[in-house]
């Protein structure tokens, strides 16, 4: 049977899909080094799976600047995405192995479609091992992990942010839930997206934003000592209409894609997470609720290293 060549990378790219999926070939396996999800026709969620199991999932919008797997919408200032930024940042290869024989599927969950373009590096099938991080069959995984409020803002002061989206075997880091035994979660880096909304009801300007926000580990505050929290200030909407404005005033970590190149955004010390530890961001919102304005597209995007021990 015929060997057959490639060069230091391949790419695989599909158009307005929904679903683009990826194997090896016959007689190797490989490592996917990048993946991008742009031109998305919907706000969508968009799954990684190998081998029939989810190893993470991303939120990919058609606007703002929290797009881990593609490029920041509406500015197109930067052409960063997750898995060669990480690499950057942790100094240590982050990719999604693909052993021989499996197949990587990234597929939107309400059914968006996307223009997905993979970069891959062909191995042999033995330079593929279950220690890899992402391995479908190992226990350490490097996910991107969101959180946002999903609940109408209904007056000032810090609120736990109440949704995360992740897979369903990750433990959630909300508000109430311990972590769960034989799980060690490292939380490396932090993204953040500000926002200010005006919801413009009977006709008058009812304005709000985001003010800061705080992090806390077993009811400690992380990265200050007092009520302020991390710089979270967005724009001020615009006066007369019904609008949200994502571009930030005043914010210490910005957005994923507004950061600029060769920032550290790795946290030193990590936020180390065990069995039994309790953790919650929470959000404080300032202003005037008037028409219950959601914060959904104000989200948190975290750089979250996940082991599952004993397995």
């Amino acid at each position: 049977m015929q060997l057959l060549d490639i060069g230091p990378r391949g790419y695989s790219t599909s158009l307005a899909t929904a679903n683009k999926q990826f194997t090896p070939l016959f007689d190797r396996a490989a490592k996917i080094t990048d993946v991008r999800i742009t031109s998305p026709s919907a706000r969508d969620i968009w799954t990684f799976t190998v081998g029939g199991k989810e190893l993470f999932r991303g939120l990919v919008d058609v606007v703002g600047f929290q797009n881990p797997f593609g490029t920041a919408l509406v500015l197109g200032v930067a052409n960063r995405s997750w898995l060669p930024y990480v690499s950057d940042l942790l100094g240590m290869e982050v990719c999604i192995p693909v052993p021989n024989g499996q197949t990587l599927t990234v597929a939107s969950v309400g059914g968006a479609t996307a223009d997905i373009s993979f970069e891959f590096e062909e191995v042999t099938s033995s330079d593929i091992s279950t220690a890899m991080v992402n391995h479908y069959q190992g226990n350490r995984f490097i996910h991107p992990l969101v959180q946002y409020m999903a609940a109408a803002i209904a007056g000032n002061g810090p609120t736990a942010l109440d949704t995360q989206i992740s897979p369903a075997y990750v433990p959630k880091l909300l508000n109430g839930d311990p972590i769960p035994p034989n799980w060690k979660i490292n939380l490396l880096a932090m993204w953040l997206q500000p926002q200010g909304i005006n919801t413009f009801s009977g006709a008058a300007n009812h304005v709000s934003n985001t003010v800061n926000l705080s992090v806390l580990k077993n009811g400690q505050r992380q990265f200050t000592r007092d009520a302020t929290g991390v710089p979270l200030v967005g724009g001020v909407a615009a006066a007369g209409s019904a609008n949200s404005v994502l571009l930030p005033l005043l914010v210490r970590a910005n957005a994923f894609q507004l950061t600029h190149a060769g920032n550290n955004d790795g946290f030193d010390p990590m936020i180390s997470l065990g069995n039994g530890d309790n953790f919650e961001i929470d959000v404080t919102y300032a202003g005037d609720y008037t028409g219950g304005p959601v914060y959904d597209f104000s989200t948190v995007l975290m750089l979250a290293d996940i082991t599952q021990l004993g397995v």
